[in-house]
């Protein structure tokens, strides 16, 4: 997952190269990347996770009845007690069926629990969604037929999640603990000395895929970048990040099977670059030619407004070797947000300046939806 994100600057030239955004981006979904349908989006996007919200909380209540049943606290000609399962053939006993009528409540309440984590955006609700769904369909099974029902709801819990995984842009990004640690240490009123983005957009990985996510970034370069990558209709979920001087990336498939690590000097290196170009490309006041080792170009229109950021970065395009590579990042419009005008499209990647950043090095396409300084 490591073709990261953003990039740098240069002062006072005109644009040598300036890409065109090209087409088969304005697709009416949360993420088009035309600028002016994120409200609506956001508003699709809220009802997704208002309706995820409800469907698991319906469905841990509905469990409930595997326990009010063998505890005989509530009984009904169409769900009779009984101290049975897998159709009569193994009989639990009266003190077995008690215990059986337990799990059937712990997962009521793992339901509700995953349903208040997706209310409050939690990093982990996809998780534990997954596990308790497995395991409320085997118990589906024991008590089958009466429980066929449940087998649809679990069924419907598995697609609303991904779709709104999927559709929903920035409502359902997970929150990292690496991001929020990050952001944790700033202190409010601290001078914009850091930058928390929220955004959307597509990341090529062989072909290009949909992505949602969040971004801190430290006025020393440091930064997290926090997303969910859609895949085959499949969410893979992780960061990219420099924390503490040590870049590092991982990304897991439905946020429990690893599918991209990376860490190491190369990897360091790399990212250490990655955070210059974003600090001085969102951090008001940040804009310098050379930050360190690293010359930093900005061009801006005769108006002022940034046009392209570009610097020589560490890293292997294409899977090749590590070198030193032109990288930059095409802004193909600004907008106020948290007070302050900063790039909201933009497009990145490798080989900026020559025919080949459109024909193989751009791999990122984001818009920013939000952003709060500290």
């Amino acid at each position: 997952m490591n073709k990261d994100s953003v990039a740098a600057e240069k002062v006072g030239r005109d644009a040598e190269f300036q890409p065109s955004m090209g087409e088969g981006t304005h697709r009416c979904d949360v993420f088009s990347m035309d600028s002016a349908r994120p409200a609506a989006c956001m508003g699709a996007g809220m009802v997704l996770r208002y309706l995820l919200t409800f469907l698991l909380l319906a469905h841990g209540i509905a469990h409930l009845v595997g326990f009010v049943v063998p505890w005989r606290l509530l009984t009904s000609a169409e769900v009779p007690y009984r101290t049975t399962i897998l159709r009569g053939a193994f009989d639990l006993g009266e003190a077995g069926i008690r215990v059986y009528g337990l799990a059937w409540l712990s997962l009521a309440l793992g339901f509700l629990v995953v349903g208040a984590g997706v209310l409050m955006r939690s990093g982990w609700w996809l998780v534990a969604m997954e596990g308790l769904v497995l395991v409320s369909l085997v118990f589906c099974v024991l008590d089958w037929p009466m429980t066929r029902w449940g087998v649809f709801a679990n069924l419907l819990v598995v697609v609303v999640s991904f779709a709104a995984v999927r559709w929903s842009g920035t409502e359902m990004a997970m929150r990292n603990p690496l991001l929020e640690q990050l952001w944790a240490g700033v202190k409010s009123g601290a001078g914009d000395k850091a930058v928390r983005l929220k955004m959307h957009g597509e990341i090529k990985l062989g072909r290009w895929y949909p992505f949602t996510g969040e971004e801190v970034i430290l006025n020393d370069g440091s930064f997290v970048w926090a997303a969910t990558v859609t895949m085959w209709g499949l969410p893979v979920c992780g960061s990219d990040r420099l924390v503490k001087g040590a870049g590092a990336m991982d990304w897991k498939l439905l946020g429990v099977i690893p599918v991209a690590e990376a860490s190491g000097a190369d990897v360091t290196r790399s990212a250490k670059g990655r955070g210059v170009g974003e600090m001085v490309t969102f951090l008001p006041g940040a804009e310098a030619e050379r930050v360190g080792s690293i010359e930093v170009l900005l061009d801006r229109d005769v108006g002022g407004a940034l046009r392209s950021v570009r610097f020589r970065r560490w890293g292997n395009p294409g899977g090749g070797a590590f070198a030193e590579n032109e990288f930059g990042v095409v802004v193909d419009e600004e907008r106020v947000l948290g007070g302050h005008k900063i790039p909201v499209k933009i497009r990145a990647g490798w080989f900026f300046g020559t025919e080949r950043f459109e024909r193989e090095g751009e791999f990122f396409r984001a818009n920013i939806v939000g952003a709060e300084y500290r």
